[in-house]
């Protein structure tokens, strides 16, 4: 997506992300080290250099497809990104989380260009190349293990309607809906699946009230799970002999 590494490796994307790789004993992740909207005024979100639409080009994606299902063809998804997540990432957590609770004009600006900006893309991809793609992909964390970063009624009148305009376009082009949210999105999932999701992921099964056999009692007859498998517990720390245990 854009990004530019500089030579002391900092990592700078398209959206003013300013990222750092950094070391921990079990590997390594991307911190942000910058946070260009932190202390931002209205006219500063207005003036900001967003990214234009007419940055991406997407005349070569017929091509690609094309060679994708050369041999057979392939179930793709088109990623079309996020709005809570990019949102906080150039404020920082605390202060987008503050303002949202206090005084949310900044963050609204903030989601309303990241809301435009991705819509846009999405009917011009849409539009040339609807017939060879199966599914949008959407993805913002807004949970945690135990439950939802903000209330739900928080997310409903703030979050919820920038989601659905999203979802409407691509149920205007009969795509199935792909969402992402890691933790204990349970609260929301009734919601998700009136907004026209048609498929949850990652399904983090040890997040409260996240169980497989819950969600799939509940909802199972409404809406499709990816994923499921424990990344937190069981693959970091299982052995081979207690998944085989497990399994019977």
């Amino acid at each position: 997506m854009f990004r530019r590494v500089s030579k002391d490796g900092d990592i700078l994307d398209l959206w003013g992300h300013h990222m750092r790789i950094v070391e921990n004993p079990t590997g390594a992740y991307e911190e942000i080290v910058q946070f260009p909207l932190r202390d931002a005024s209205p006219s500063d979100v207005q003036t900001y250099p967003w990214p234009k639409p007419d940055w991406w080009n997407f005349d070569p994606l017929p091509d690609v497809i094309a060679q994708l299902d050369a041999n057979e063809p392939n179930h793709l998804c088109f990623r079309a990104g996020s709005i809570f997540e990019v949102a906080w990432q150039l404020c920082g957590m605390d202060k987008f989380l503050m303002d949202l609770a206090l005084d949310p004009q900044i963050p609204l600006l903030i989601m309303d260009h990241l809301t435009d900006i991705t819509a846009e893309l999405l009917i011009r991809v849409l539009e040339e190349n609807s017939e060879c793609l199966d599914m949008v992909y959407f993805y913002d964390d807004v949970a945690t293990e135990n439950s939802l970063m903000i209330s739900k009624a928080m997310w409903k009148q703030f979050i919820q309607p920038r989601h659905k305009r999203l979802f409407n376009i691509a149920k205007k082009y009969h795509k199935k809906i792909m969402y992402h949210c890691d933790g204990s999105i349970y609260l929301l999932i009734p919601d998700l699946i009136e907004m026209g999701v048609d498929l949850l992921n990652p399904i983090q099964v040890d997040a409260k009230s996240m169980e497989d056999w819950r969600l799939k009692d509940e909802f199972g007859d409404k809406l499709c799970f990816h994923g499921g498998i424990d990344n937190i517990h069981t693959l970091p720390f299982s052995t081979l002999q207690v998944s085989k245990r497990s399994q019977g």
